[in-house]
């Protein structure tokens, strides 16, 4: 198997779960990609750094944008239609 086709593998991965507009943290990086949370905290210092804001102790992740700096070929279709955003976790 050829590296396109793995990524058009785990494109479809991704795809069968619907995403709100922002994930929080390290652990909705995690949920995102289905990585550890080392990898997690590579991919929030490197290849999704420009969807990535922090305030304070809360990292905010733009999906949309993240989906897009990895990749991912039509990111609107995993984002939930709805809009919701999860609330912000307790510290």
């Amino acid at each position: 198997m050829n590296r396109s086709s793995n990524a058009v593998n785990y494109g479809r991965l991704v795809s069968r779960k619907k995403f709100p507009s922002v994930v929080y943290g390290l652990q909705g990086i995690m949920d995102l990609f289905n990585i550890s949370k080392s990898t997690a905290w590579r991919y929030r210092h490197g290849i999704i750094k420009d969807a990535c804001t922090q305030n304070g102790n809360v990292i905010i992740v733009d999906t949309k944008k993240a989906l897009t700096l990895f990749g991912v070929s039509h990111p609107e279709e995993i984002i939930d239609p709805n809009g919701d955003i999860p609330e912000m976790p307790e510290m």
